[in-house]
């Protein structure tokens, strides 16, 4: 994961969780295994939304939470990825919508 980001409601951050990061995966996976892995609470803050006064929400949760919601969504991406159509952009890697757009005015 990228080390540059902000520490996690837990305080850790990527080289506290890789002191020790075989033992911290280890654990991680048996307690996945064993169905006793729980995510812990996010907490939600507000932050000021550029050029405007409105607000917009930022949940921040704890190192192993972003690791395992990394993992899992890398996992389903391989899985799914392959089975979409070559038309279907909507939240995949390397796709976005001005992409779509393109693709639509030039088979119109």
């Amino acid at each position: 994961m990228n080390g540059n980001k902000a520490k996690g409601i837990d305080g850790v951050a990527k080289e506290d969780y890789s002191a020790n990061l075989e033992a911290n995966v280890g654990n991680l996976v048996k307690r996945m295994k064993s169905g006793s892995f729980k995510p812990e609470s996010i907490r939600r803050v507000y932050i000021p939304k550029d050029g405007s006064d409105k607000m917009r929400p930022l949940c921040i949760s704890c190192y192993e939470d972003k690791l395992v919601e990394n993992n899992i969504s890398q996992i389903l991406t391989m899985i799914y990825d392959p089975k979409f159509f070559n038309e279907s952009f909507g939240f995949r890697p390397n796709r976005n919508c001005h992409q779509a757009v393109k693709e639509i005015i030039e088979n119109v």
